[in-house]
């Protein structure tokens, strides 16, 4: 049965869980129901009985009431029970009700049998007549006899203060057991009839309310067939399924963004592994026909040539290896470091391989952080190369640091040829170029587009952000912003004479070095 629920449709699951929860609702209120009522008609019957008996007890058993006909005057309680008993049972037995009267002995005196229509009286239950004169409480019972639902209830027969005897009327429960059999009946027959309309009913009404759901499958089955232009496109709501339908399409939106980046990374990276691969292989092969002839310096031109194609190659493939390290979450090696020395020694890099151009950096030293400084210095270093392959040979790069509103922050500017606007929302992504030459006219970094999608990985996987402003004609500046702890103490200007709070150094020109102030 659970293998047949389990690959039965889900509106048929929920329906009969519905039916399920509803009928044993139910039932149980049924059964408190039932049990609340057959306590009611019994406690009513027995009030009924001991209120009709009463009087008729009050009347034969009162002190004051002369002593009947053939008894002296003073004789006892006992001996007036043992003369009235048999009228004082006729009186308390009805069409309904049979009386039974006992001595203290327990010994039967009279019955009040014979009577059309009336029950038979059931025999003596010893434990309840004990009880009743004893003057303890006792408790009524209910017997079936001779086809018949019987109420047994023992009352004392007391004159005064004295006990001379019980008294058992019995009564049918024909009445009450008519009306507990039609309630069983109502019961039945309620019960059924809401599991059947809640098969009817809970059927379309599920159907109706899982077929966005429906809806969702469908979708899922096409989009795993390979149609990722698939969307459900449902209304938004608040509910589950307005949710679950809103995060399925974003989620489609980014898995088909994911794979049309993937393929054109795929593309793009085996376009950039042609272009070195197809250089080696003419290499080779020019050197395998003999084409050098023997001469050594062509056979040395060919080999440095091919030399620069692997330097290509293997930059290529460290950038990608660093870009899949990132995709795969690897954890950075934060230390505290000082991000206004490391600026400064970027900055002093970059001059080493800026010709005439003229590089400054300013920091307010120092500025600790938990860097990992291996890989901020190749960000830095990218974005410093990056400006120096834009800048004219007499341009200007500067580097600036500084600490504001909880953040640390790097800009690194020139007054280059700028990028034009329609290249700056592509400018992080992975291949991409403004300038296809760029780099390689710089003689610097591997030409390949992946410097800036490496920088902002880094820079991401800091906790950071990296933002371009750029007008062409009037240079760029990419700024770097870090998350910046509150100094232990007020920050001073750095004791080291080789970072001062603001250094500017003058290009290089004949060899030499002129200091500005």
């Amino acid at each position: 049965m659970p293998s047949v629920l389990r690959d039965a449709p889900l509106r048929w699951r929920l329906t009969a869980f519905y039916i399920a929860i509803l009928s044993a609702i139910l039932v149980l209120l049924g059964v408190l129901l039932y049990v609340q009522l057959d306590r009611y008609l019994l406690d009513d019957a027995v009030a009924r009985v001991r209120a009709g008996a009463a009087p008729t007890i009050l009347r034969y058993l009162d002190p004051r009431r002369p002593a009947p006909k053939g008894l002296p005057a003073d004789a006892t309680p006992a001996m007036r029970l043992a003369n009235d008993a048999r009228r004082m049972a006729t009186d308390l037995s009805t069409s309904d009700v049979v009386a039974v009267i006992t001595d203290t002995d327990g010994k039967v005196i009279a019955t009040g049998d014979g009577q059309a229509d009336q029950p038979t009286a059931p025999a003596l239950d010893p434990d309840q007549v004990d009880r009743a004169l004893a003057g303890e409480p006792a408790p009524f019972r209910t017997v079936h006899l001779h086809g018949e639902h019987l109420l047994v209830v023992v009352m004392p027969l007391r004159s005064g203060d004295t006990t001379v005897g019980a008294v058992q009327l019995s009564t049918s429960l024909a009445l009450a057991d008519h009306v507990l059999a039609r309630l069983r009946l109502y019961l039945v027959l309620g019960v059924l009839g809401a599991m059947a309309l809640g098969a009817l009913l809970g059927v379309p009404l599920t159907r109706a309310a899982l077929r966005p759901l429906a809806h969702v499958t469908t979708t899922s089955e096409r989009i795993a067939a390979g149609d990722l232009g698939q969307r459900l496109n449902l209304p938004g709501g608040r509910d589950e399924i307005g949710r679950l339908a809103t995060a399925f399409d974003r989620m489609v939106d980014r898995l088909e963004g994911a794979l049309r980046s993937q393929r054109q990374f795929v593309a793009d990276a085996s376009h950039e592994l042609r272009t070195p691969l197809t250089a080696l292989g003419g290499l080779v092969e020019m050197l395998l026909l003999g084409v050098d002839a023997g001469d050594t310096r062509a056979t040395q031109k060919a080999l440095r040539s091919m030399h620069r194609e692997i330097d290509r190659l293997t930059r290529l493939v460290n950038d990608l290896l660093t870009l899949s390290r990132f995709d795969a979450q690897q954890a950075l090696d934060k230390r505290p470091a000082d991000l206004a020395a490391l600026v400064a020694e970027v900055g002093e890099q970059t001059r080493l391989f800026a010709g005439e151009r003229e590089v400054t950096w300013q920091t307010a030293s120092p500025l600790t952080l938990d860097l990992d400084s291996d890989r901020l210095r190749q960000v830095l270093l990218n974005l410093t190369g990056n400006a120096v392959a834009n800048t004219a040979p007499t341009g200007h790069v500067s580097l600036r640091a500084w600490r504001e509103d909880g953040v640390a922050r790097v800009a690194v500017s020139d007054d280059g040829a700028g990028i034009d606007p329609t290249d700056l929302p592509h400018l992080f992504e992975r291949f991409y170029r403004s300038d296809k030459s760029r780099a390689r006219r710089a003689g610097h970094g591997s030409g390949s587009g992946l410097g800036l999608a490496i920088a902002r990985v880094i820079i991401e996987a800091h906790g950071g952000a990296i933002d371009v402003e750029s007008a062409v004609g009037r240079g760029t500046t990419f700024t770097l912003t870090l998350p910046a702890p509150p100094p232990a103490q007020p920050a001073r200007p750095a004791a080291q004479p080789t970072l001062p709070a603001t250094t500017a150094d003058a290009p290089r020109r004949a060899g030499r070095r002129a200091a500005r102030p």
